[in-house]
């Protein structure tokens, strides 16, 4: 899959989080949260730039999408203690969230490869199982392209329907 079918894939299946943090009074994560999805959702794809690293091998698995995850939230620590050092108390980091965030940005890169012919191995090396769909070919303009739109309205149904709970 290409960038516009990665994005998405990460914009359908963020929807539902994007609406429960609009709906529970959380914008600003609900916009983080799209943000860095958005921003993660072709590091999967760094392999075919990387030496060494086939593709659709190690930074396709859940391993791969965990340290990302960890390392997001390693960030958010590491801003949180520095915010509680110049004594900016008051500003939360979502530690717990940006963990999720990273995680699940990488999750939807590999269900988003799972649904092509080539497939992917998520859980190697515990598991050589091939997850391989074959619903779109990863090349396919249409393919590409339908997963964006469909995406992009999800996400515009979730702004919509979690603004409502905001503007009442």
């Amino acid at each position: 899959m290409h960038s516009q079918g990665h994005k998405g894939i990460a914009l359908l299946l963020y929807s539902p989080i994007t609406y429960f943090l609009l709906e529970t009074g959380r914008p600003i994560f609900a916009v983080g949260g799209l943000v860095l999805v958005l921003m993660l959702s072709m590091v999967p794809d760094k392999d075919m730039v990387i030496p060494l690293l086939r593709h659709r091998g190690p930074t396709h698995t859940i391993w791969f999408a965990g340290v990302v995850g960890a390392v997001l939230a390693g960030v958010g620590m590491v801003i949180q203690f520095g915010l509680d050092q110049i004594g900016i108390v008051a500003v939360a980091v979502p530690v717990t969230g940006l963990f999720i965030v990273g995680f699940l940005s990488i999750v939807y890169h590999i269900i988003g490869d799972a649904l092509n012919p080539s497939g992917v191995r998520p859980y190697k090396p515990i598991s050589s199982h091939k997850h391989a769909l074959g619903v779109t070919k990863s090349g396919s303009f249409l393919g590409n392209w339908f997963f964006y739109i469909i995406g992009f309205a999800a996400n515009l149904v979730a702004v919509a329907l979690g603004l409502q709970g905001l503007l009442v």
